[in-house]
């Protein structure tokens, strides 16, 4: 029998899903007394002191260290795979990943479409960040520098550091992530979550460049705490770059943002109100 388990990443508590498939992975556990009976992230080997820069990736690192099981996939405990028509089937499930792995190399979210990585990821992280990224990757990753230009100029991404994979593929990812991780820790100014954002830029990179095979499943929100306003997949957005990029490799990243209209906001909010009065 095939050993699968989903580690769902949290800091507090949640109305868990009735399917032991799922396991709730405690992150940033270090020095928290309370973790209601959750994994803990910060026992055996693990970063669990890093989580406030790394987010969600000191739980990955725990599992790449201390898990045994033979699949591995990681969800958030507002986020999970969902079968079915923009999620509105059941929860991804031991048989159909078994399946699913039998003919692809990893399952991923649907690439959503938005404004340029490059704008997207300046809510988040300064400009500055972004262009230390490039440096880093040209010196310690220069095979996977012209991708990474790619991914930053285009309109899609695989967000949230979600995904399930076999063992193996997890092994070979997590040490290519967090020697890359490691080497940004070292040259930035970490603040809250940094780490965490370019750690969801590193999976679409891995992934691309590596040319893995890639199963694509929607994501269904659950406990949330701000109603109405659900977690969308596009932040509310802060101003955009209006400096050019003078580095010629990047030069297109200073063309104009494409900016996601507030109709299209409003549709996928109210789809989402609409899903819940069914599912309720």
């Amino acid at each position: 029998m095939v050993d699968v388990k989903i580690y769902v990443m949290t800091h507090k508590e949640y109305n868990l899903l009735d399917n032991n498939l799922y396991t709730p992975l405690f992150v940033g556990a270090e020095g928290k007394e309370e973790t209601f009976g959750y994994l803990r992230d910060d026992v055996g080997v693990n970063i669990s002191s890093k989580n406030n820069a790394y987010s969600e990736n000191t739980g990955l690192y725990w599992v790449w260290k201390n898990s045994t099981a033979e699949i591995i996939g990681l969800n958030h405990y507002k986020r999970y795979f969902k079968k079915g028509f923009l999620g509105f089937g059941d929860y991804l499930d031991k048989e159909t990943i078994i399946k699913d792995l039998q003919n692809y190399d990893i399952i991923l979210n649907k690439r959503k479409q938005a404004i340029r990585n490059w704008d997207l990821f300046q809510n988040f992280l300064s400009e500055q960040d972004l262009m230390i990224s490039y440096e880093v990757i040209k010196e310690k990753y220069p095979e996977y520098y012209d991708d990474y230009v790619k991914i930053l100029n285009d309109r899609y991404l695989y967000p949230y550091c979600m995904f399930v994979a076999r063992k193996e593929l997890v092994d070979e990812y997590c040490l290519w992530l967090f020697l890359l991780l490691q080497t940004l820790e070292d040259n930035l100014d970490v603040t809250d979550r940094k780490i965490g954002y370019f750690a969801e830029l590193a999976l679409a990179l891995y992934a691309i460049h590596n040319k893995l095979k890639i199963k694509s499943y929607d994501i269904e929100f659950k406990n949330l705490e701000i109603g109405f306003y659900t977690d969308i997949d596009f932040p509310l957005f802060k101003t955009q770059q209006k400096h050019p990029i003078s580095l010629s490799p990047l030069e297109n990243l200073a063309s104009k943002s494409h900016v996601i209209s507030g109709g299209m906001l409003l549709i996928l909010k109210l789809s989402d109100c609409i899903k819940n009065l069914f599912t309720r």
